[in-house]
């Protein structure tokens, strides 16, 4: 019996330390990526105290409080950002050997741990800093006192088991579907437990039902929050749409077998193999724990509608009860055929004789797919930044950028500089801004670039830039000009790249960056052009484009003002009025009589003896879009008549109607708005009638324009009216005309 208790602690050393080569060998070979680099700064921004380690990003605070406490030990380098996932990836294949011992299966837990500390999948997460491999050993820690505990309802398992599930509670969101599927578990065992033996057999669990009740209800609003960005119908920013069942299932399937069709199928064989021994052994409590903990996630991922697609790093404790089960089939089937060996005589021989080619067999099957995982660049981010070298000069910049997702998502911009010469200034290509380019208006220095384009290299005719590709679709460009004005140089950099951009909408996004170059740089004809090629379905920056459109026009119709281009003036502001009914430089470029302006100078012949309120000029702004106009306010009933003479060219009548925000909510049928208008001694003739609700839907700026065309050269008296509406109720008549006008004619602005 000794004998054979040194063979398994032999074994079982044998495979950690397996486990432990295969994770740490490499464990700096690949750059930090995106999400890594939110680890590390995460890390050092929460690193101040508790509560800022609470109060980090969208996820919970356990690896980010690990990483953090590393970092005080150890200088900051991948390989320690990394060490909290890897000695976790590490100590499961232990202590999945232990949760063997505990079940009665020592040698499915030494089978399964085997296949832990080869699994590719496995290694790929503890090889990051990120939160899966924490997941899957807190999460297997958490199953296996739950066996203990239910198995031997002791009050010291249970205490473990509620600290152990608070720990994983603390390590991802994903924790909580786990413990869904073992809570069911343990209201089965407790209505059980209580037919049997009534309600003291409960009282054990009471100190670990009270620790896990604290814990819950403190982290509950930040799981409500969690579920409420990434579940449901419409997909959480950044990630895609919810997964169907069995696209859930297959990509199980696949990453945890290896990642490889056929090992994947031998695998999941092996998995029903032993779960049907268990059935047949009647191991009811492993069935049963192993069913509740595995079904229950992925159902509650389906009827929540998760809105990650199908990623199994989200349901990465799953894996080592998979595992487990080929564990059981593999024990099963060797000590089968080592019974029927007919030599050696020593069970103890004739096992490791079965075994040790089984074993061999399994790592030469994941050495390949481990191989490729090791040698797996994310991105050469170390060897981009060597390529551009230091800053020379205190205006050196570096521009990252993706060219192949629509919004830059894991752009540049975030690893880049982790591993860049400090003194470069780091442009995010892909959210450039006006701003900042008005700001680098004039400066000098050198521009490079750090570029992503996934599926098709990035290329350079000419020689003004240089391109070095690294893995995956990284590459280094360098200005080889000379050149030391930074706009100009970020103009050429963007009219190179943009055509390469992959997708219409990531293309579309960048010629708008090139919109901004061109008009920080006051080539408002190339900015125009460079926008309006911009495809209009676009769904990026669509409030951006609309307020870049409008600054180009306004300068193009300043420069039009300027030369004296009458028509450029027109077409111009026709554009701008199109999409800003109140914009006041257009209004003024196109503005032959201002009525407001006549009213305040007293040369209006103004009629308000019935009206409740004088006319006069106020300001109406409506809460919806904070638009604010000058209005010439008039209570019905109320008139106000200009004389005004026409020049020969023919003019619009140009304003907008609303009911004054402030008297919306004090009912009333609305008001009724009228125009006539005439020769100064002639009969005036109603040209316009419109009544305004008070109303959600009337409730806004209405514009109108009334051609006055047929009164060409002639001198015209203008009469705008107010009346009471259709009911004759006057309560909450506070209309206005926002600043009435004669237009110039405009050109259409199609």
């Amino acid at each position: 019996m000794r004998k054979t208790s040194s063979y398994f602690l032999a074994v079982s050393v044998l495979i950690t330390i397996l486990g432990a080569v295969i994770r740490l060998a490499d464990l700096s070979h690949d750059s930090l990526w995106f999400d890594e680099i939110m680890t590390r700064h995460t890390a050092v921004q929460g690193s101040g105290s508790a509560a800022a380690a609470m109060d980090v990003r969208d996820h919970l605070p356990l690896l980010y409080a690990l990483v953090a406490t590393v970092l005080r030990v150890l200088p900051e380098h991948e390989f320690t950002l990394r060490l909290p996932s890897a000695v976790a990836g590490i100590l499961a294949v232990p202590l999945l050997i232990t949760f063997g011992r505990s079940t009665r299966l020592p040698r499915a837990g030494l089978w399964s741990a085997l296949l832990l500390a080869i699994a590719p999948f496995h290694v790929r997460y503890s090889l990051e800093a990120r939160h899966y491999a924490l997941l899957l050993f807190f999460s297997l820690l958490s199953l296996y006192w739950l066996y203990r505990a239910l198995r031997h309802n002791r009050q010291r398992d249970w205490l473990i088991f509620a600290l152990a599930t608070a720990i994983n509670l603390m390590t991802h969101y994903s924790a909580w579907l786990l413990l869904a599927g073992e809570g069911l578990l343990i209201v089965l065992w407790a209505v059980f437990m209580t037919r049997r033996r009534g309600l003291a057999a409960l009282w054990p669990t009471v100190p670990a039902a009270l620790i896990l009740g604290i814990v819950l209800l403190a982290l509950m609003p930040r799981a409500r929050n969690a579920l409420a960005a990434n579940s449901g119908t419409e997909a959480a920013t950044g990630t895609t749409a919810a997964a169907s069942l069995v696209t859930w299932l297959s990509e199980i399937w696949l990453a945890f077998g290896f990642g490889v069709q056929l090992p994947a199928l031998i695998l999941s064989l092996g998995a029903v193999l032993g779960m049907a021994y268990l059935l047949y052994r009647r191991r009811w409590l492993v069935i049963t724990l192993f069913g509740m903990t595995a079904v229950v996630p992925i159902l509650l991922i389906q009827f929540l509608q998760v809105s990650r697609w199908a990623l199994p790093k989200y349901v990465i404790y799953l894996l080592p009860i998979y595992l487990f089960s080929c564990g059981v089939a593999l024990q099963v089937s060797t000590e089968w055929l080592a019974e029927r060996l007919p030599w050696p005589r020593a069970q103890v021989a004739r096992t490791a004789i079965v075994a040790l080619p089984v074993a061999i067999l399994l790592i030469a099957v994941a050495w390949r797919p481990l191989q490729q995982e090791q040698n797996d660049l994310v991105r050469d981010w170390r060897g981009a930044a060597v390529e551009l070298g230091p800053a020379n000069a205190a205006g050196d910049t570096v521009v990252a950028m993706a060219l192949d997702t629509a919004d830059g998502y894991n752009a540049a911009g975030v690893a880049g500089p982790y591993y860049l010469d400090s003194a470069y200034r780091v442009l995010d290509g892909n959210h450039f801004s006006l701003e900042t380019a008005q700001k680098l208006a004039g400066q000098q220095g050198r521009v490079s670039a750090l570029l992503l384009n996934s599926n098709q290299p990035v290329e350079a005719n000419g020689s003004q830039w240089r391109v070095s590709p690294y893995r995956h679709g990284l590459f280094a460009v360098t200005s080889q000009d000379g050149s030391s004005d930074i706009l100009a140089q970020l103009t050429a950099l963007y009219e190179l790249l943009v055509p390469q951009a992959e997708a219409s909408s990531s293309q579309c996004d960048l010629r708008q960056k090139l919109a901004v170059l061109y008009l920080v740089d006051e080539r408002y004809g190339d900015a125009r052009d460079a926008l309006t090629s911009v495809d209009p379905t676009c769904p990026l920056g669509v409030k951006e484009r609309e307020r870049l459109q409008t600054q180009i026009d306004q300068q193009l119709l300043a420069a039009a003002i300027e030369s004296g281009d009458e028509a450029g003036v027109s077409s111009i502001a026709a554009f701008l009025l199109a999409r800003d009914p109140g914009d006041e430089l257009a209004l003024a470029a196109v503005t032959e009589t201002n009525l407001l302006d006549l009213f305040l100078a007293g040369e209006a012949d103004v009629v308000d003896d019935l009206a409740p309120e004088p006319v006069g000029a106020r300001q109406f702004t409506m809460p919806q879009t904070a638009d604010t106009g000058e209005v010439l306010f008039m209570h019905p009933p109320a008139v106000a008549r200009f004389t005004v003479q026409m020049p020969p060219e023919p003019l619009t009548l140009y304003t907008r109607l609303a009911l004054d925000p402030e008297s919306w909510g004090w009912g009333g049928d609305g008001v009724t708005f009228v125009v006539h208008l005439g020769t100064p001694n002639g009969e005036l003739q109603e040209i316009y009638r419109g009544h305004v609700a008070n109303d959600t839907a009337d409730q806004t700026w209405h514009t109108i324009e009334i051609s006055l065309a047929d009164y060409a050269g002639q001198a015209v008296t203008i009469s705008l009216a107010t009346e009471n509406g259709p009911a004759g109720d006057g309560t909450g008549d506070w209309a206005g005309w926002e600043t009435p006008r004669l237009l110039r004619e405009l050109q259409d602005s199609e």
